[in-house]
């Protein structure tokens, strides 16, 4: 047993020291040979120890069956030699059968020395991982500013190369580098992409193979340094950036902060965009088809000739933007805030939504301004199939030329709303306020205009055939040339008032007779107040050929 202990003691000095030597040269493969080392140790030793421990075992067996054998020589001996060799026997049962503790205390020295070994490897492991994580990260740092650099080159290869390279720090291991990746790529994309002015400043900047290499960048590293980033999404500012012609189908650019960034005819379909803002940004163009774009600040926007067909733009502030000729089919526009939007030539008809497209979350357009804010909105030559705008507020919008095929206007408010040329034909307007509306050669065929309120209504040109006008007020309403043939709901004497105002009516006297049924109604006086609200009865246009007396104070007819 002496033996193995100094056996271990040897090792414990010098293998020790051979060991750490060994982790300092910091090699991988002499570290394996290390590690394979102190597993046989641990093996071999506790082998060895029993090894050694069975011999000794077997050697004082063989001797006390030897004395056993030895004759005694009288009683007095054998007495002691019987007790001697009970003792030896209770001390041989014990070794055979050592406890925890004995063991323990009889190789003590054999654990310490494994036990230094063990601990000194592991200390070595660990040194040689922190030492290559450090230099990993040496030549990381020293990678990305050869980037940065590279971007700054003024060779147009040299910064193509640079943001190629840059897309290595977008991928895990390189969590430090997402932030400066991002603003690196923002602010590279922010630098004009020619040095001659373009001929039209309107039209979108066609890419180049630097910008293309960039936006991959940017596409990339959005989301990324969004995970990473704790100081909200205004700390990731991409303001002004230029991103003309992208191609960023299926982004993930959720509450990315680029106002007044230049986006035109870029692809952004089926992108996530809910919470960005995007304020003053020039959208022209863009493709948002099937887009996220709820929650999205784009007051100030321009957004002439999008395509936001069945984009989802709920909860978003549009006001003042600029939605001319724009696409929105479908487009789920609830809760909207529309005050002083252009619409001039969009297309706004969603009589054809397809309520059974798998995951479809748009709502059908005919009832989406139903709750929507209107004030002063621009609808002029606006398509609206079958829209719903029941109750809407549309009062001094202008929807000089706008087309609503089967439009539902019931109780609307578009006092002093320009509605030239519009087409209402078929529309039902009952109850609404079309007071000092404008009115001029505007398509009201077999329109609903029941208990409508008309008072003061520039109505020159209007085609009125088989309108329903019954309960309408019709004070101071200029029927200039205005189309009232096979009109209903206005009695005989109120079809004279008309024309003696200019109005071309029915001379069918069977006709005029048939509408002649209702009571008629006495002549308005001058103190008839002007009010939005209609009356119970219809009134009637005060007979008097002098047209500048029909309209008030502040509305001139037109020439």
């Amino acid at each position: 047993m002496k033996d193995v202990n100094a056996l271990f003691g040897m090792f414990d000095h010098r293998n020790v020291e051979a060991t750490s030597m060994i982790w300092r040269k910091c090699d991988l493969w002499k570290a394996g040979i290390v590690l394979a080392g102190m597993i046989l140790l641990l093996v071999w030793v506790p082998l060895s120890a029993a090894s050694v421990y069975e011999g000794t075992s077997g050697l004082a067996t063989k001797a006390s069956v030897t004395m056993q054998a030895t004759p005694t020589e009288d009683a007095t001996v054998a007495a002691l030699n019987k007790d001697k060799l009970a003792q030896e026997v209770q001390q041989l049962k014990v070794q055979n059968e050592p406890d925890f503790f004995g063991w323990l205390r009889l190789n003590v020295s054999l654990l310490l020395s494994t036990l230094i070994v063990v601990v000194g490897g592991l200390i070595g492991f660990f040194r040689w991982l922190a030492d290559r994580r450090s230099e990993r990260d040496k030549q990381a740092e020293a990678r990305f500013q050869s980037a940065v650099t590279g971007l700054g080159d003024e060779k147009e290869g040299a910064k193509i190369n640079a943001a190629i390279l840059l897309r290595t720090f977008l991928r895990p291991g390189y969590e430090q580098f997402y932030t400066q990746t991002f603003d690196l790529a923002v602010a590279n994309l922010r630098l004009p992409r020619t040095s001659s002015q373009a001929e039209d400043p309107e039209a979108p900047l066609p890419l180049t193979t630097l910008s293309q290499a960039l936006i991959v960048v940017f596409k990339k590293a959005c989301p990324l340094a969004r995970s990473q980033n704790q100081d909200g999404p205004q700390s990731l500012d991409a303001t002004g950036v230029q991103l003309d012609s992208a191609y960023l189908l299926g982004s993930n650019l959720k509450q990315v902060w680029m106002p007044q960034a230049s986006l035109r005819n870029v692809d952004l379909s089926r992108a996530k965009l809910s919470g960005a803002n995007l304020r003053r940004a020039d959208l022209s163009g863009v493709d948002l088809s099937n887009t996220d774009l709820s929650g999205a600040k784009l007051k100030g926007a321009k957004l002439s000739g999008a395509d936001l067909t069945r984009a989802d733009l709920s909860g978003v502030d549009l006001t003042g933007v600029d939605l001319s000729k724009t696409l929105l089919f479908g487009a789920d526009l609830r809760r909207a805030n529309l005050s002083e939007a252009n619409f001039r030539g969009a297309y706004l008809s969603g009589t054809d939504v397809d309520p059974n497209v798998s995951g479809n979350r748009v709502a059908d357009l005919k009832d989406f301004l139903r709750v929507s804010k209107l004030v002063r909105i621009h609808l002029n030559k606006t398509l609206m199939t079958g829209v719903k705008l029941g109750g809407a507020n549309l009062s001094e919008a202008n929807l000089r030329g706008a087309k609503f095929t089967r439009a539902y206007l019931r109780g609307a408010c578009l006092s002093k709303a320009d509605l030239g040329e519009v087409d209402l034909n078929g529309a039902d307007l009952n109850g609404a306020d079309l007071s000092e509306a404008k009115l001029t050669r505007a398509y009201l065929i077999r329109t609903k205009l029941g208990e409508a309120n008309l008072s003061y209504a520039d109505l020159r040109g209007t085609i009125l055939i088989e309108a329903d006008l019954s309960g309408a007020n019709l004070e101071g309403a200029i029927f200039k040339k205005t189309d009232l043939r096979e009109v209903k709901g206005l009695t005989k004497v109120q079809l004279e008032a008309c024309k003696a105002k200019g109005a071309i009516i029915d001379e069918d006297p069977t006709a005029s007779s048939s509408q002649s049924t209702a009571a008629p109604s006495p002549l308005p006086n001058n103190d008839v107040p002007t009010s939005s609200t209609p009356p119970a009865q219809g009134n009637l246009p005060t007979p008097d050929t002098d047209e500048s007396n029909a309209v008030p104070p502040q509305q001139e007819p037109e020439s």
